[in-house]
């Protein structure tokens, strides 16, 4: 993670989890901007995504702020919330 923005993203899960050893951040660039794949441990996919999707809702509004002077698009994505 060479950008200052996939470190603040990591740090930001890492201190919210109880298992920030198991946070993995997967960064897929492409054309308009930027997809980030957050991995979690089983046990911790509740606290990423909060009552009602609301902390992986602020998560991914801060990303897309962060990412807005370069205007490139940001997507945060959880797949395991997708399973469950």
């Amino acid at each position: 993670m060479d950008d200052p923005r996939d470190q603040l993203l990591n740090d930001i899960l890492a201190r919210l989890v109880t298992s920030p050893e198991d946070v993995m951040l997967n960064v897929v660039p492409h054309s308009r901007g930027v997809i980030y794949e957050v991995v979690v441990a089983e046990s911790d996919v509740g606290r990423v995504l909060g009552k009602s999707g609301n902390t992986i809702k602020a998560i991914k509004t801060l990303m897309i702020a962060v990412w807005a002077r370069d205007r490139k698009h940001v997507q945060v994505n959880l797949p395991q919330a997708d399973r469950t």
